[in-house]
């Protein structure tokens, strides 16, 4: 089946002058939940891989399988959005033209923030919805990563790849508990490749991962 095409309209959060991940999750979701209707997941999941950063809008391509996308080198994100039941191939290939011309101001909400190891801890989140949930896992993770490497100064932190974040959390109105444990580290050449494994019980039934790379001497 050949793949379909979706226009993005992103927004720039903050002073950021590239497009958050957790813009680019919203949206890789929005565009599966209206190809296939919402009513048709259930506990849906992303894997997201990541390749370079993204500075304009663009488009989201879709298609059933991953081989009906365009090539891998267009692309600069990957997203698959599935369940139990079905899965939903998303690629996103950036056109610099189309300029982002919004940008919003964020309000995390991220509590007793605790390193317990090298890029493991603790810290309570707001979850009361996605995008909320979404903004305050990646910054927590990020906090975590920037206490475990004080000493050697600030890194760029790149989100390299996201496995099983779920997409219809049960959404709560009072702080929830992130637990976050490192599975692997590897450091070559200045840069730091992380793979954390996050436990949000409350709002999340399983486990999920993410992968962050720290680039030390690089502006993000």
């Amino acid at each position: 089946m050949a793949a379909t095409r979706v226009h993005s309209d992103f927004e720039f959060k903050d002073d950021r002058t590239y497009v958050h991940g957790s813009t680019l999750i919203e949206w890789c979701w929005r565009v599966a939940r209206d190809q296939a209707g919402a009513d048709r997941w259930s506990q849906p999941c992303v894997d997201a891989t990541f390749t370079r950063w993204v500075h304009a809008n663009g488009v989201f391509w879709t298609a059933e399988d991953a081989k009906s996308l365009p090539e891998r080198q267009r692309l600069s994100a990957l997203f698959r959005v599935y369940d139990a039941r079905r899965a939903v191939w998303l690629g996103f290939e950036e056109q610099p033209e189309w300029v982002v011309e919004r940008r919003v101001n964020t309000t995390r909400r991220i509590d007793d923030c605790r390193l317990l190891g090298s890029f493991s801890g603790s810290c309570l989140i707001d979850a009361r919805s996605l995008p909320v949930l979404l903004e305050n896992v990646l910054e927590a993770n990020k906090r975590l990563h920037l206490l475990s490497v004080a000493d050697r100064g600030r890194p760029a932190v790149i989100n390299a790849y996201m496995r099983r974040f779920p997409l219809a959390p049960t959404g709560r109105d009072t702080p929830v508990r992130l637990d976050v444990e490192n599975v692997s580290c590897k450091e070559l050449g200045g840069t730091i490749a992380t793979m954390n494994r996050l436990i949000c019980s409350e709002v999340a039934p399983e486990p999920f991962e993410i992968s962050y790379m720290l680039k030390f001497g690089v502006q993000s």
